[in-house]
């Protein structure tokens, strides 16, 4: 049996970035997706959010492809959201979503950088963090993916 250690931060947004995660509730949703990860065969090591985002590190399974398992997380979870009425204006899940791979040695910090995602956006905006993320992964930031992240809001302002 192979050992591989594949840890991935990945950031999803609400639909539109709508705020629409209370904190009431968002342990009850972190709780959810930490079973669908785990029914995936991976390991959660972090989850933590805002009312319009959600920050996941974790371990995947060598057997699982990233944009499957982030497909069940969101599918799964956006389900029993509505299903429940977790929160009513809850419109589902956005279609983009930020992956990126993270070494051993930054795994600390990538949790205490999740577990106080509160304190980080009273400093720095979503949008800031996002394209922050792209730039730091030499991933392409462009219009077109940053018209993918935007609220309604940044949408009817341009």
């Amino acid at each position: 049996m192979s050992n591989v250690r594949a840890l991935y931060h990945i950031v999803f947004a609400t639909k539109f970035r709508e705020r629409t995660i209370t904190p009431d509730r968002e342990e009850e949703l972190y709780s959810y997706i930490t079973g669908i990860v785990k029914n995936q065969d991976c390991y959660m090591l972090q989850i933590n959010g805002m009312e319009d985002h959600i920050h996941i590190l974790m371990d995947l399974h060598q057997s699982k492809a990233l944009a499957s398992v982030v497909a069940t997380i969101k599918r799964e979870s956006s389900k029993w959201i509505i299903r429940n009425k977790m929160f009513p204006d809850f419109m589902g899940w956005n279609d983009e979503y930020f992956a990126a791979t993270c070494n051993v040695e930054s795994k600390k910090n990538i949790i205490n950088y999740i577990a106080h995602q509160k304190e980080h956006h009273h400093q720095d905006g979503f949008m800031t963090e996002i394209r922050d993320f792209y730039e730091r992964n030499k991933m392409e930031w462009n219009e077109h993916i940053q018209r993918g992240w935007m609220s309604k809001e940044e949408l009817e302002s341009m």
